[in-house]
């Protein structure tokens, strides 16, 4: 029997008690009422309204992903800002991606700043030691949050620019960083696992004592100085007729980061944990969430989606302990 969602891959059912709707996942239930993006008059305000009176006219989170660098490359060439590349390296992000960046900044002539903390990768390695099915991303998602808004701060950025393809709204905090939405069915028992396991473990962890717990902790907490509006190019202008990767590798040198798992174009380790923490629990991947979006947003039919999931690998414990020493080890 299939249980995926009849439009996209997502399971059908929520992984719970009770159904979400007749062969449908919760998302395509309520496809109606997902947040449209604001108005491209939204961004084009703040560009003229700071154009040249700060430190830099916006920072943008680059963590040399496809659809962060193209956003970087959108803010540059095609709006004309003079943006702060700033990348957030909880450690876990991969040799190519950050080689991306580099290279990224250089192209577009542009600052760039990378700020590293081992925080995350240590709350993931004690997410992989203790099993179960925490989402790793959103352990993650609210030290993203609080240290973007810290840093665009400290350079003088007054709003911040992400990759983010799916539409969303400016708030900072309002949704999450990445694709899984823990507010959602489908998500709700991995989301009550990530929600122990901070509770039980997150204030025992070095220099972790009073982390914000969710991305709804951290928006409360954010001064009001810190605030910034958060936008993505992506919600505004089309991909290039020739794709952006082909685009990015022509004008940047863009690559993608073969390390990281699922997709050659993420460029974060922490999704491998979270992969092998929801693969086997879930039936839900950060690969199945991505293709899903992609069914949903019309860019892939449901047999192409299937068929690039089937060639996604699902990485093992200890090669994810690979990523993620010298913190912890794993056996298989």
């Amino acid at each position: 029997m299939d249980t995926r969602c009849a439009r996209c891959l997502m399971p059908a059912l929520p992984l719970g008690p009770s159904p979400v709707g007749p062969g449908l996942c919760g998302t395509c239930k309520d496809q109606a009422t997902i947040p449209s993006p604001p108005a491209e008059s939204t961004l084009l305000n703040l560009v003229k309204k700071h154009r040249g009176k700060h430190g830099y006219d916006c920072a943008v989170l680059c963590s040399g992903g496809l659809d962060s660098t193209a956003a970087l490359h959108m803010m540059k060439r095609h709006y004309g800002v003079e943006p702060l590349a700033l990348t957030l390296d909880h450690g876990l992000l991969s040799a190519g991606a950050l080689a991306n960046v580099r290279r990224a900044a250089e192209a577009l002539g542009v600052d760039h700043i990378a700020f590293a903390h081992d925080l995350p990768r240590r709350v993931a390695s004690g997410m992989l030691a203790a099993g179960g099915r925490a989402l790793v991303c959103q352990a993650c998602a609210p030290w993203l949050l609080e240290t973007a808004l810290d840093l665009a701060a400290r350079f003088d950025a007054p709003f911040l620019v992400t990759g983010w393809t799916r539409p969303g709204p400016t708030e900072p905090g309002a949704r999450a960083v990445c694709g899984c939405d823990p507010s959602r069915p489908e998500y709700a028992p991995a989301a009550a696992d990530t929600d122990r396991f901070l509770a039980a473990e997150l204030d025992g962890l070095t220099g972790a004592k009073g982390s914000p717990r969710s991305l709804e902790q951290a928006r409360k907490r954010i001064p009001r100085r810190l605030r910034r509006p958060i936008l993505s190019p992506h919600w505004f202008q089309p991909p290039p007729a020739e794709g952006w990767q082909a685009l990015l590798t022509r004008e940047l040198g863009w690559q993608p980061p073969a390390e990281a798992t699922p997709w050659k174009s993420t460029p974060c380790a922490l999704a491998a944990t979270s992969v092998h923490g929801a693969v086997g629990d879930l039936g839900i991947s950060t690969a199945l969430v991505q293709l899903s979006e992609r069914v949903r947003a019309g860019q892939l039919d449901r047999a192409e989606a299937q068929a690039l999931l089937e060639a996604q690998p699902t990485p093992s414990a200890a090669q994810i302990a690979a990523h993620l020493d010298p913190w912890t080890e794993a056996a298989e």
